[in-house]
């Protein structure tokens, strides 16, 4: 099953932090991203993800502007650890094919869809 939410406003990308920068205006968004993140997670009423899972992060936006994918995606990946979503991040097996910056939005928004993936066997290779 596929479960979607959608996070509303800019992205933060994720920042480098350490014990004494984790109080610095950047790392305070962050953080603060991610907490939404897991809120909007917890009000989808998505259920905790045991096993492996597929992440689709369609980050819509009116222009191309600045941020890192890699970064913002790692916010998102955190944010569903902190809602509870998953247990960690490494139970991310995968990205979805729409994983990406979507341009000409008028409201800038993360559409978040994740879903658990069966395990492949090796017949399954080509």
């Amino acid at each position: 099953m596929t479960y979607t939410f959608t996070v509303p406003g800019k992205p933060v990308p994720k920042v480098r932090m350490t014990q004494k920068s984790k109080w610095s205006p950047r790392a305070k968004r962050c953080l603060e991203y991610q907490e939404k993140v897991a809120w909007h997670a917890r009000a989808a009423k998505i259920p905790q993800l045991t096993g492996d899972v597929e992440l689709t992060v369609k980050i819509c936006r009116g222009s191309r502007g600045r941020g890192d994918l890699d970064n913002i995606v790692k916010t998102i990946q955190d944010g569903l650890q902190h809602g509870g979503v998953i247990k960690n991040d490494r139970q991310v097996f995968r990205y979805g094919t729409g994983t990406g910056f979507w341009l000409g939005w008028k409201e800038e928004q993360v559409i978040v869809e994740i879903k658990e993936v069966e395990e492949v066997g090796d017949e399954a290779l080509p």
